[in-house]
């Protein structure tokens, strides 16, 4: 009888919320990086479900937890959100850099501008620009 009581009290002082946390911020990570606009949010919320995912891993290992499986979840998709919000943001950068006269001469373009048709000759100029570099 004291035995079961020992075994319920012991499952009961399961510290499983770092892992739980890991996973919904990772996935929650991943689904911002995928959503492009937001990738600086992603590549922040990547970072603290890799930081949870490995101290759930660390609680688990330590028999603190028994949620090992959600924590690695956590660590690999916040791993991912991270990698893509990365990515974005190195691709986003080197695309305007690349493109930064042709946005500046788009501008001036725009405030030369008297008229609507102008602005849209303005707009074919830009389009013209970045589909053909």
């Amino acid at each position: 009888m004291s035995q079961q009581v020992e075994n319920r009290e012991h499952v009961g002082s399961r510290r499983n919320g770092v892992g739980v946390a890991a996973l919904v911020v990772g996935v929650l990570s991943l689904v911002l990086a995928l959503l492009v606009l937001f990738f600086p949010i992603a590549a922040l919320l990547g970072l603290i479900a890799v930081i949870l995912g490995i101290v759930g891993i660390g609680r688990a290992s330590r028999g603190e937890a028994d949620n090992r499986g959600q924590a690695i979840a956590g660590l690999i998709t916040g791993a991912l959100g991270l990698a893509l919000a990365v990515f974005f943001t190195i691709s986003i950068g080197a695309f305007f850099a690349q493109h930064q006269n042709d946005f500046r001469q788009f501008g001036n373009c725009m405030l030369g501008a008297d008229n609507e048709q102008q602005t849209r000759d303005c707009g074919r100029s830009l389009t013209d620009k970045i589909d053909n570099p």
